[in-house]
């Protein structure tokens, strides 16, 4: 199975979900949480049926629903796969393990072609008044946009990144950041420094130098 997952930028969290999204190293853990009534029709029925599990394939998108005035807009950030999506309640929590970065050159037609892939995606309905798109925020598709590519380089990171700055939700919000190391505390000698960085040879930072930063980070330890 193949699935679309949105986060839109109604909320401040949801915003640092596509963060974290362009943050983490290949293999981190990452979750979304959605209530039932935003999942289509088709990934409700798998849920409850327990056929949706360890391995299936994730693409997260950013989904743009800042002007009513105009179409609700998709930028593609990341590839995942399921680890788990338990369901409590009236909710569900989809466990994703982050794989390669997803770049699309042409985001008019990756637009299109999420569209062509759903009829259920997200979209403004028809009252003029309303403030948020309505529509599934998790899909099943029968396979991903070729629009949209699988990316480890820098290059297409930043592009992506770009995209994204772009857009009005992302105005007020960020840095966005990559950590490109992870690695024990011992090694460093016993201690952190808070907002210690080691720049790469790469520093997309020097690009937006108040909005981008490239980080290593050590995986535990204590803070000073």
């Amino acid at each position: 199975m193949q699935f679309i997952c949105f986060s839109s930028g109604a909320q401040r969290r949801y915003r640092d979900d596509i963060i974290r999204a362009m943050a983490m190293p290949s293999g981190c853990e990452l979750n979304f949480r959605y209530r039932l009534k935003y999942l289509s029709n088709s990934v409700l029925e798998n849920l409850r049926n327990n056929r949706i599990g360890t391995g299936h394939e994730v693409l997260i998108c950013y989904l743009d629903q800042s002007d009513r005035g105009k179409q609700v807009f998709f930028i593609p950030v990341r590839f995942a796969r399921i680890l788990a999506a338990p369901l409590t309640g009236d909710f569900v929590v989809i466990r994703m393990r982050v794989e390669e970065f997803a770049y699309a050159a042409d985001t008019d037609a990756f637009n299109k072609d999420v569209h062509s892939r759903s009829a259920e995606v997200p979209k403004w309905p028809s009252d003029t008044a309303a403030k948020y798109a309505i529509g599934a925020f998790w899909v099943e598709v029968d396979e991903y946009p070729k629009s949209v590519v699988r990316s480890v380089s820098i290059e297409n990171w930043q592009k992506t990144v770009s995209q994204l700055l772009e857009r009005k939700d992302f105005a007020s919000t960020g840095p966005f950041y990559r950590v490109v190391q992870l690695q024990q505390l011992r090694t460093l000698g016993g201690h952190f420094k808070t907002g210690h960085m080691w720049p790469s040879q790469n520093r997309p930072y020097e690009l937006y130098p108040d909005r981008v930063v490239l980080l290593r980070l050590p995986t535990s330890g204590k803070l000073t």
